[in-house]
Order: structure tokens, then sequence, then C-alpha cells
């Protein structure tokens, strides 16, 4: 009684162990090869055939078996390749039915935090076991270096122009509410003036100064 045993369904790629039982001898015809245990490694649905015998009487038979080919699922991620240092964004993994992303994470989505240039990894798994890797790199924009020159020591009653820049095409706004690269000022005391800056991707700087006021 001629049989065959083991996985008979694998990823592309994969291989499967075919046992052959009933007799004393086994031939695998496709294969060309002889003996009960064989390792296969087809790349679309194959069926092998193995000629049984039973040394002693001569007697044979044939059993068959089908093993099935999976392709391997198609792994996507989206989400955005830049963003400002600091800032959290989504990415999304679609491909498959479980994921495992490299920060060992076991959903469909994650949410970091990004602080440097960095490379994010997803192992999709589909409904057949068969899995696949894909990689989504995200760049940081760097916070930019605001500058802020004018005269940083005046006496009381007098007013100073304040100019900030550094984040060219961006937008100004300094801690007295006033927005602009150019402010002018005339404190009654020592004061500390701040700016923000955004620039065309949405990223913000900070620069401060203080002016110092003589009696």
């Amino acid at each position: 009684v001629a049989s065959v045993s083991g996985i008979t369904d694998i990823c592309i790629g994969g291989t499967t162990t075919l046992t052959a039982t009933g007799g004393d001898s086994y031939f695998w015809t496709e294969l060309g090869t002889s003996g009960a245990v064989v390792s296969v490694s087809p790349l679309v649905n194959t069926t092998y055939h193995v000629v049984v015998t039973n040394t002693t009487t001569g007697c044979q038979n044939t059993a068959a078996v089908t093993v099935n080919v999976h392709a391997l699922p198609t792994p996507n991620i989206t989400g955005t390749t830049t963003i400002c240092a600091g800032q959290s964004t989504t990415l999304t993994a679609t491909g498959g039915t479980s994921y495992l992303w490299s920060t060992g994470e076991t959903t469909q989505s994650i949410t970091p935090t990004i602080t440097n240039n960095i490379t994010y990894t997803v192992t999709v798994t589909d409904n057949k076991g068969c899995t696949a890797t894909t990689n989504h790199a995200v760049t940081v924009i760097p916070e930019s270096v605001i500058n802020i020159s004018g005269d940083l020591d005046i006496c009381v009653g007098e007013t100073t122009t304040l100019t900030a820049s550094g984040v060219p095409s961006g937008t100004y706004l300094w801690s007295n509410g006033q927005g602009g690269a150019s402010i002018t000022v005339s404190p009654a005391s020592e004061t500390t003036y701040t700016v923000t800056a955004t620039d065309g991707n949405g990223c913000q700087s900070t620069g401060f100064v203080t002016v110092k006021v003589n009696a």
C-alpha cells in the first residue's frame, strides 16, 4: 500500500519534505531519484509520483502527492517620507493579515515620533503563512538656526529694531504678538523677545534675544 506524507502547501522559495511508505524501495518519477524521503522546492504547483516496490515479491504500486505553491504577499507601507524633527507620523502597512514592525509592534499601523532619519521595516504575513518584507525611510528636516540682529543695549525711551533671519521664505511670529521678520520695540525694562519661524514644510524653529535697558 503506497502512500506519501508531508507538507503539501508551501510558499514560493520554500522547501518541503515528502516521505513515502509501504514498501522496501522507492523511486520518484519526476525527480529521477531513489529513497523514501526527498526534499523538493517547486516554483509552481507540482505533482510527484513515487513507485513503491516490495523487493521480496517484486510487486509495485504508485502513490502521488501534489505540492501547492503559494505566491508571496506584496507588502506596502504608506505614510510621509519627510517630517519635522520631533513630530509623529502614522505609517500603515498593507498586503497581509498580520504584521511585524522593526519596532516590535504587531499592529497594522504605527505612530512613531521621529527625531532622526530612520528606516522602518515591516514583515507581512498572509493567510497562507507566506511572508515578505518591505522598508520605508523617513527623512527628518533639520531645525533651522534663527539669527536675530539689532541693538540689544538701549537707553530708557529709545527704540530698537530686531530682525530675524535663517528661514528663507518663512514666516515669523514674535512673543509680543507681532509678525514679520523685523519688529521695532521700546521696552521700559530688560526684556527677552522670542521669535518662532515656520518654513515652507511647516517646520518651526525658535530664537530669542534679550534687550537690556539702561537708565
